[in-house]
Protein backbone atom coordinates (compact mmCIF):
# COMPACT_ATOMS: atom_id res chain seq x y z
CA UNK A 1 0.00 0.00 0.00
CA UNK A 2 1.18 3.65 -0.48
CA UNK A 3 0.10 4.25 3.38
CA UNK A 4 3.15 3.94 5.74
CA UNK A 5 2.90 5.44 9.09
CA UNK A 6 -0.03 7.74 8.23
CA UNK A 7 1.82 9.20 5.07
CA UNK A 8 0.18 8.67 2.07
CA UNK A 9 3.00 8.80 -0.38
CA UNK A 10 0.64 8.84 -3.51
CA UNK A 11 -1.18 11.99 -2.32
CA UNK A 12 2.67 13.04 -2.27
CA UNK A 13 3.89 12.51 -5.34
CA UNK A 14 0.87 13.67 -7.02
CA UNK A 15 1.19 17.00 -5.11
CA UNK A 16 4.86 17.17 -5.80
CA UNK A 17 4.16 16.18 -9.47
CA UNK A 18 1.72 19.32 -10.02
CA UNK A 19 4.07 21.56 -8.71
CA UNK A 20 6.84 20.33 -11.33
CA UNK A 21 4.25 20.64 -14.12
CA UNK A 22 3.58 24.27 -12.73
CA UNK A 23 6.96 25.30 -12.44
CA UNK A 24 7.55 23.79 -15.96
CA UNK A 25 4.93 25.32 -17.26
CA UNK A 26 5.55 29.07 -15.56
CA UNK A 27 9.58 28.25 -17.19
CA UNK A 28 8.06 28.09 -20.51
CA UNK A 29 6.23 31.35 -20.15
CA UNK A 30 9.40 32.94 -19.08
CA UNK A 31 11.08 31.82 -21.94
CA UNK A 32 8.60 32.59 -24.33
CA UNK A 33 7.46 35.74 -23.72
CA UNK A 34 10.35 37.60 -21.67
CA UNK A 35 12.25 38.11 -25.19
CA UNK A 36 9.25 39.26 -26.69
CA UNK A 37 8.66 42.32 -24.62
CA UNK A 38 9.29 45.99 -26.32
CA UNK A 39 12.67 47.83 -25.10
CA UNK A 40 11.75 51.00 -23.17
CA UNK A 41 11.96 53.96 -24.80
CA UNK A 42 15.37 55.93 -24.60
CA UNK A 43 14.85 59.54 -23.98
CA UNK A 44 16.05 60.78 -27.35
CA UNK A 45 13.28 58.70 -28.96
CA UNK A 46 10.73 59.76 -26.73
CA UNK A 47 11.56 63.50 -27.11
CA UNK A 48 11.63 63.10 -31.68
CA UNK A 49 8.11 61.65 -30.61
CA UNK A 50 6.89 64.48 -28.93
CA UNK A 51 8.40 66.76 -31.27
CA UNK A 52 6.59 65.22 -34.30
CA UNK A 53 3.38 65.17 -32.20
CA UNK A 54 3.54 69.11 -31.93
CA UNK A 55 4.39 69.33 -35.71
CA UNK A 56 1.38 67.17 -36.54
CA UNK A 57 -0.85 69.20 -34.11
CA UNK A 58 0.48 72.45 -35.26
CA UNK A 59 -0.49 71.54 -39.09
CA UNK A 60 -3.94 70.10 -38.32
CA UNK A 61 -4.45 73.50 -36.13
CA UNK A 62 -3.03 75.29 -39.19
CA UNK A 63 -5.57 73.53 -41.61
CA UNK A 64 -8.66 74.15 -39.33
CA UNK A 65 -7.60 77.61 -38.51
CA UNK A 66 -6.41 79.35 -41.78
CA UNK A 67 -7.32 80.47 -45.57
CA UNK A 68 -6.07 78.54 -48.32
CA UNK A 69 -6.70 78.44 -52.44
CA UNK A 70 -6.47 74.54 -53.06
CA UNK A 71 -7.64 74.20 -56.68
CA UNK A 72 -7.65 77.82 -58.42
CA UNK A 73 -9.22 75.88 -61.49
CA UNK A 74 -11.87 74.55 -59.45
CA UNK A 75 -12.54 77.61 -57.72
CA UNK A 76 -11.84 75.59 -54.83
CA UNK A 77 -10.61 77.08 -51.49
CA UNK A 78 -9.93 75.88 -47.63
CA UNK A 79 -11.36 78.16 -45.11
CA UNK A 80 -11.35 78.34 -41.17
CA UNK A 81 -13.97 75.67 -39.43
CA UNK A 82 -15.51 78.63 -37.40
CA UNK A 83 -16.38 80.47 -40.62
CA UNK A 84 -17.65 77.52 -42.50
CA UNK A 85 -19.83 76.59 -39.71
CA UNK A 86 -20.85 80.29 -39.58
CA UNK A 87 -21.78 80.41 -43.21
CA UNK A 88 -23.49 76.82 -43.12
CA UNK A 89 -25.85 78.53 -39.96
CA UNK A 90 -26.34 81.50 -42.41
CA UNK A 91 -27.11 79.24 -45.15
CA UNK A 92 -30.21 77.15 -43.41
CA UNK A 93 -31.27 80.32 -41.59
CA UNK A 94 -33.18 81.60 -44.77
Amino acid sequence: MSKENGVDFKLIGTVVTSALFMLLFALVLWVAYIPNQQPPIGAQAKEDAEAQLREMKSEAMQMVMEYKVMDMEKGQVRIPVEKAMEMTVQEYSK
